[in-house]
């Protein structure tokens, strides 16, 4: 099994799932390759891949250049076995793919593709001239003569039906791993590092800022919740990197009048304090246009944090297990969904403990990579 990426490996990529199946001891061998990184999973003793192999290709040629790599490098130590390139991508499906997918039908190997929410409406029309373009010649082939494509959601098979694409679609989500019982020390962690939210009800969302998040939409929810003075306890975080340059726009919707202390954008966040804040939040708040199966979202249930979300994060089942609100894509229906969470907690209702454990074992990594084995072995 071989999984090849044109960019660095990032946490919310479907490394630690494969990691999972490489280490349940099954019949596969797991062989990561990345530009610039190239590491293999310790299950193949003996063997490794310099990133000189292809670390100074041009971008255009390094699908193209690992993968073929990455099948010699089967040839040599697998020899009469059978692997799975893995092209995984999270934005547009391009000419580097084309390449290895290329390679890989020349060499009779299978591929599995996970488009992860690159076929949506909204991506679509992202770079959408271009797109048209690119589908019929270099985007619609790389998908149709996949073995399968992996959907992260049920909404993602039908915007693969829309595409009409026959290919045949397994839909598993991202994973979680349960969190450690939150430490005195996390909390005041991050109080010392944001002493702004000491005693405040603290709203966070986690991720990038980024138009597809659609944060305009919870600034104007916020807003109008912290003009009515029972709300005066509360304070939004938003967390993460500014990727297109929307702060000042948010900054100005979030300031009003006499409210310039009662947000924060905390920029960009290392692992553990990442997880100190997610522990720290009262309510996670997402409202993206779309989603595949965000991370984030999951990160937040699996702590037991309320959440309030749109549909467009396509998790159905925060309300299925009890962990939050789903609500209309618009900033009244926001507001409501948070004015309602925040009742809840301040008259002391909680998620229930026994459909959290129900959801964090449905949705461990170890859960989420026996059902991708399963599916690998019964289908490549």
């Amino acid at each position: 099994l071989v999984e090849h990426r044109t960019h660095q490996v990032h946490r919310n990529h479907a490394g630690p799932i494969h990691s999972q199946i490489s280490a349940s001891g099954s019949e596969f061998a797991l062989l990561v390759v990345s530009c610039p990184l190239i590491f293999v999973v310790p299950k193949l003793t003996g063997t490794t891949i310099k990133h000189e192999e292809a670390g100074n290709v041009p971008a255009a040629g390094r699908a193209l250049t690992l993968t073929q790599v990455a099948l010699a490098h089967l040839r040599r130590h697998q020899a009469g076995q059978r692997g799975c390139v893995f092209p995984h991508e999270t934005s547009d499906l391009h000419i580097p793919f084309h390449a290895a997918a290329k390679e890989c039908q020349d060499a009779g190997v299978p591929y599995v593709i996970s488009p992860h929410g690159a076929l949506s409406p909204s991506a679509i029309q992202h770079k959408r001239l271009k797109k048209i373009l690119m589908w019929p010649i270099i985007q619609r082939p790389i998908l149709q003569n996949a073995a399968f494509l992996h959907a992260s959601s049920d909404t993602e098979t039908i915007e693969f039906t829309e595409q009409k694409l026959s290919t045949d679609a397994e839909v598993w989500s991202n994973g979680i791993v349960v969190p450690e019982k939150q430490r005195d020390s996390d909390h005041q962690m991050i109080e010392k590092e944001f002493p702004q939210l000491k005693d405040k009800l603290v709203i966070l969302f986690l991720g990038r800022i980024h138009p597809i998040k659609q944060l305009e939409i919870l600034c104007h929810a916020y807003r109008s919740l912290i003009n009515e003075a029972k709300y005066s306890d509360l304070h939004l975080v938003i967390a993460g990197p500014d990727e297109s340059g929307l702060r000042p726009e948010f900054e100005k919707i979030l300031t009003g009048k006499d409210h310039s202390s009662a947000f924060t954008f905390t920029g960009q966040l290392g692992v553990s304090e990442a997880k100190a804040i997610m522990h720290r939040a009262d309510i996670y708040a997402q409202t993206s246009k779309s989603e595949g199966s965000s991370l984030a979202v999951l990160e937040a249930a699996a702590t037991g944090t309320p959440m309030v979300i749109t549909r467009g994060c396509h998790f159905e089942q925060a309300e299925e297990f009890g962990l939050g609100t789903i609500v209309d894509h618009n900033s009244k229906s926001v507001a409501i969904g948070l004015s309602k969470t925040i009742d809840d907690i301040k008259n002391g209702i909680t998620i229930d403990s026994d459909s959290l454990e129900r959801f964090r074992a449905e949705y461990s990594w170890d859960a989420i990579a026996a059902k991708i084995e399963k599916l690998y072995l019964s289908k490549l």
